[in-house]
């Protein structure tokens, strides 16, 4: 990744964040959190990651994490283990885990330095499987003393910390730190959604083809809605998922309904392949997903056949 400094942030806060975006495991081949994420990402980062651009300010809030984990890493107790790294093989690759924090016959926590919305429907999905997949790294994986204690652990958590508490929001979350428990996979749920994600990471990767586009939940569309041909208001709005949305409206039974697509918000304004225009699924000009990926040249090519900068120099003539 390069990186700018539009704000002009202090050199050591530039240092960090490069550092902290090119530290990884070199004894792994996918980390739990990139098996968890879309092989559409991985893709792109081995395609792009060495040459799209993204500003030091988007990466703060990471930065913040890293340093709150930093601090709880000095403290752990007799008996307590912090910061663990768990590798196991996997159909052929290394797949690896950082645990934060395990008490020896007690509980597997994960912290999160996160927002307090985060929370408002309970534990995420990737949260739960990430502290679950850390777990079975554990107790598969290759070292010795990391099985013996992931054998002995009896439940799992996150440990959430709000970065955005304020004390109006005392009524709905009396605290700015919430441990929120997770619910623990069975060995066999664990190891087939780890193998199950493995074999999507390795089918990309291997593809000649573009990965599909990423789904609707790795994309953030949380607010589809079902319209009538004709009127403008949505017969049934806020609809969180797409399938949800399809039940309702074949329960309606009504001709004439659509489905109104939900913004893909991460597409929009998060994901830095979309901003630099090399997701082969995002037109970068009209800001909508591609019904067919285009393969994007290299930034660093000439973009005189890029298909969205045609466009875009065509409406600005």
């Amino acid at each position: 990744m390069l990186f700018t400094n539009r704000y002009g942030l202090p050199d050591p806060l530039v240092r960090a964040v490069t550092w902290q975006d090119s530290s990884h495991n070199p004894d792994s081949d996918i980390s739990c959190t990139t098996l968890i994420g879309s092989p559409l990402h991985l893709w792109l980062l081995k395609r792009y990651g060495d040459v799209v651009v993204e500003d030091v300010s988007d990466r703060l809030w990471a930065l913040y994490g890293t340093i709150a984990h930093s601090i709880l890493e000095r403290f752990g107790g007799e008996g307590e283990h912090v910061e663990k790294t768990a590798i196991a093989e996997v159909k052929g690759w290394r797949v690896s885990a950082q645990v934060d924090y395990m008490k020896e016959g007690g509980c597997l926590t994960d912290y999160k330095f996160t927002s307090v919305w985060s929370v408002a429907e309970g534990v995420k999905d990737e949260w739960a499987a990430q502290v679950n997949v850390g777990l079975w790294l554990m107790r598969h994986g290759l070292d010795a003393k990391l099985r013996e204690i992931g054998a002995s652990v009896q439940s799992l958590a996150v440990c959430c910390m709000f970065r955005d508490w304020v004390p109006r929001m005392a009524e709905e979350f009396p605290s700015k730190v919430m441990v929120i428990p997770v619910k623990m996979w069975s060995d066999e749920k664990a190891k087939a959604f780890i193998e199950e994600r493995a074999s999507l990471h390795q089918s990309a990767q291997k593809e000649d083809a573009i990965p599909p586009i990423c789904s609707d939940h790795e994309r953030w569309m949380r607010d589809f809605a079902i319209m009538k041909h004709g009127q403008k208001n949505a017969v049934k709005a806020k609809i969180k998922t797409r399938e949800e949305a399809e039940a309702i409206m074949a329960d309606m039974g009504v001709a004439g309904l659509s489905i109104r697509e939900a913004v893909p918000k991460r597409c929009m304004e998060y994901c830095v392949f979309s901003k630099n225009g090399v997701c082969p699924w995002w037109d970068s000009f009209a800001k909508q997903a591609r019904s067919e990926p285009v393969m994007p040249p290299m930034p660093e090519e000439t973009t005189a056949n890029d298909p969205d900068q045609i466009r875009k120099d065509g409406a600005e003539v």
